[in-house]
């Protein structure tokens, strides 16, 4: 009986062991690939943190004006008298983009490149 158990906890021992390098042969290659992807990772983060604070940024600045222009219209039934303070093309083309999608601030009133 004690060898036989000798024998069974040495098959035990030598299959453990060989299971044990096959794992360090798979684990290595992804330390590799999690090593690259933090990499990735960090050089990346601060380009994309910088992007979102420009979006939250320029989303602020859309809603101010859109609550701006929002509240022009209803100053002088639907702000054509006060949008006019714009030029003289800022009510036609308010219009337009009105009709096209109502109830939302045409982008060509809120943006520099419109202008």
């Amino acid at each position: 009986n004690a060898a036989e158990d000798e024998r069974v906890r040495t098959r035990k021992i030598a299959q453990t062991e060989t299971d044990l390098s096959r794992a360090k042969e798979q684990v290595d290659p992804l330390k590799d690939q999690i090593a690259k992807h933090l990499r990735d990772y960090q050089d990346v983060e601060p380009s994309v943190n910088q992007n979102k604070e420009t979006r939250e940024g320029t989303e602020k600045q859309l809603y101010a004006v859109q609550q701006k222009v929002r509240a022009m219209q209803a100053e002088s039934g639907e702000g054509k008298q006060a949008l006019a303070v714009f030029g003289s093309k800022c009510t036609a083309l308010h219009a337009v983009g009105y009709s096209m999608n109502p109830g939302c601030v045409p982008i060509f009133l809120v943006s520099p490149f419109y202008a």
